[in-house]
């Protein structure tokens, strides 16, 4: 994903504000990845059944990654230093985390700055 915007979004099916959130990011998305940004989520569900149905249900179009392992054990989320959901890390086009968990309309107003002007 080098020379892109990445947004990495720790999340769970289970997690009421992560699933508001993604209702938020849909239109973000699709605005904003034919400029140059990409999102891609890391499902802290250890049910299958439970994390695909909840990207159906947010009509989420984004990369999805899951090793199926909850929080606690969650390699991914413990590199990341994740303790609670949801985690959001912005990385800009050179790999460098530029902010992290920022609300969605600091997010709006970051991809405003970088990509309408």
């Amino acid at each position: 994903m080098k020379g892109k915007t990445v947004l990495i979004d720790f999340w769970a099916s289970w997690c009421a504000p992560c699933r508001i959130a993604n209702r938020k990011l849909v239109p973000t998305y699709e605005k904003y990845r034919s400029k140059g940004f990409e999102i891609v989520s890391v499902s802290m569900d250890d049910k299958d059944h439970l994390w695909k149905a909840a990207v159906e249900k947010d009509g989420i179009p984004w990369i999805q990654v899951a090793d199926l392992i909850d929080l606690k054990s969650n390699k991914a989320a413990a590199a990341y230093h994740v303790e609670q959901l949801p985690t959001l890390f912005l990385i800009d086009e050179n790999g460098v985390v530029v902010k992290q968990n920022m609300n969605h309309e600091e997010l709006l107003e970051f991809l405003k700055l970088k990509y309408d002007e």
